[in-house]
């Protein structure tokens, strides 16, 4: 659960468990990219943070994959929302 894990990171961020929650967003394939690079930027390693943002081509089809993963567990004569 995409939120549950934020949330959980960001208060192991808090109680200055830095690495623990750095590895929970890593972990969990949900996560955007932007909430690992926050964290990241709060400690000071913004250069890290960068290195690991995916480029908009990248996120454009991540974007895509998603879409279709979606169209395909709705099935055709569903309504698309």
């Amino acid at each position: 659960m995409y939120g549950l894990t934020v949330s959980k990171a960001w208060i192991l961020d808090e109680m200055e468990r830095f690495e623990e929650a750095l590895a929970l967003l890593r972990a969990d394939t949900e996560v955007r990219p932007s909430e690992v690079a926050e964290l990241l930027i709060r400690h000071g390693r913004a250069a890290e943070a960068i290195a690991g943002m995916p480029s908009l081509a990248e996120q454009h089809a991540a974007s895509r994959r998603r879409d279709a993963a979606a169209q395909a567990a709705r099935g055709p004569n569903d309504p698309p929302f």
